[in-house]
């Protein structure tokens, strides 16, 4: 049987020759699923054989790798805020810029007094869940439009042992109105326009779930919605903290609630300096 090493150097030169990107951390990310080891301990089993299974099921993975899905959908994990998360093909796979929305959200809850927190379209529940493992006594309610989102995100709050500390709720916000108020508003809603979705790398469009990713129209509509009707979703001073897309889009989503004048109107940079996250408050 082969070692880990040759695997390694064999399989990232496979992938790469079709083209595919980062072949070698996808190889190892593979891998470290396979022996449920992190991509370190990984770096340290190069000697170690596979047996006839592992090798069965690393090539079924490697074969599927190899057409462009994602390595977390074929491991059906992630990892997001040093936390790990089941997921599958109907929900968005988490990327770092949302972990910038989670800090700011956090260190929001930490300076003032909000004991309330409704997180718009949780999708695997990342956001959600990693407040609750992060902040004291809130309570948090997660909504999502996809029921299917809905089970996983619930599934991903009992294997992060906050199961009792968020209400899952089916809602769809672009037509209804939460059922309470809050003192805290998170979401990372569709912000890419039908023409950037058109545009999309093969891999984002034939294996994520389309409506997490585009309004099919231009990209404002959850915006929009939320800056005309978000006052009422808030306590009196409540923050409503939205990931945005790149180039215009940041100045564009703020415009919208310049005009139905909102109050404390902020955007942040992620470590890469883009804007990406737009704060609010209700006056």
């Amino acid at each position: 049987m082969p070692k880990v090493g040759k695997i390694i150097n064999e399989s990232s030169s496979f992938l790469t020759s079709l083209g595919i990107q980062e072949s070698i951390g996808k190889t190892e990310w593979l891998l470290s699923s396979l022996f449920n080891l992190s991509p370190t301990e990984i770096a340290l089993e190069h000697d170690r054989n596979l047996t006839s299974k592992e090798l069965e099921k690393f090539n079924r993975w490697l074969s599927r790798c190899a057409k462009g899905e994602p390595v977390q959908y074929i491991t059906n994990e992630t990892d997001f805020f040093s936390l790990t998360f089941y997921l599958d093909k109907n929900v968005l796979i988490p990327r770092p810029e949302t972990e910038r929305l989670v800090e700011i959200a956090i260190e929001t809850v930490n300076n003032s007094h909000i004991q309330s927190v409704l997180d718009i379209g949780t999708g695997c529940g990342c956001i959600a869940i990693s407040l609750a493992k992060n902040c004291g006594d809130l309570s948090i309610m997660a909504i999502d439009k996809s029921k299917a989102a809905l089970k996983l995100a619930n599934q991903n709050s009992c294997l992060n042992s906050v199961n009792n500390r968020i209400d899952f709720f089916q809602l769809n916000i672009l037509e209804h109105n939460p059922l309470k108020k809050f003192d805290l508003v998170v979401t990372n809603p569709p912000y890419i326009s039908i023409n950037e979705y058109r545009c999309l790398d093969k891999t984002i469009k034939l294996f994520e779930p389309r409506s997490a990713l585009t309004d099919e129209f231009d990209g404002l509509s959850f915006y929009r919605r939320i800056s005309e009707k978000g006052m009422s979703w808030l306590q009196p001073g409540g923050t409503i903290l939205m990931e945005v897309g790149r180039g215009k889009h940041p100045e564009m989503a703020a415009e919208l609630f310049y005009s139905e004048n909102w109050a404390g109107i902020k955007i942040f940079s992620d470590y890469n300096g883009d804007h990406r996250v737009l704060k609010v408050s209700r006056p």
